[in-house]
């Protein structure tokens, strides 16, 4: 398989199960018996997990870019808070599976290659450039009136 559809695939399957996942998790708090404050609550750690971790997590990818153990790392992690999720029974439970979840799963989109190969020639070529004396772009009438 050429490494753009490899690309591609990883992408679809991971933003796929994202997408499918998130909507129903606050509906699987509610039929472990979680109130709706706890939900908010659990809602509300789980993005400080995402905001605080995805960076470190992308930190971690640029620090160490050769290393092959930053994906399976945050895999192994997001997997153990899904497994802890599906056992959980009470608060606490939910809490640990959740924060384990949404520190690994920060992890797994930086270390996914970055960029898709691109046709050859230029993608974006360059403007031309201005001499010194020329003067900066400056809209005609009516731009920006709708006209």
């Amino acid at each position: 398989m050429a490494a753009g559809r490899r690309i591609f695939l990883a992408y679809l399957v991971y933003f796929g199960a994202i997408g499918a996942s998130f909507p129903y998790l606050p509906v699987f708090y509610r039929d472990l018996g979680l109130s709706f404050q706890a939900i908010g609550l659990l809602t509300a750690i789980q993005a400080g997990t995402q905001l605080v971790l995805g960076p470190i997590w992308g930190g971690l990818v640029d620090r160490f870019p050769r290393s092959r153990l930053t994906l399976p790392l945050a895999a192994v992690l997001a997997t153990a808070g899904g497994i802890d999720l599906y056992l959980a029974d009470g608060f606490l439970a939910v809490l640990s599976g959740s924060m384990l979840l949404h520190a690994g799963l920060p992890g797994i989109v930086p270390t996914l290659p970055p960029t898709t190969p691109h046709p050859p020639g230029p993608v974006c070529p360059a403007p031309a450039p201005r001499g010194a004396g020329d003067p900066a772009p400056v809209p005609g009438p009516g731009a920006g009136a709708g006209v």
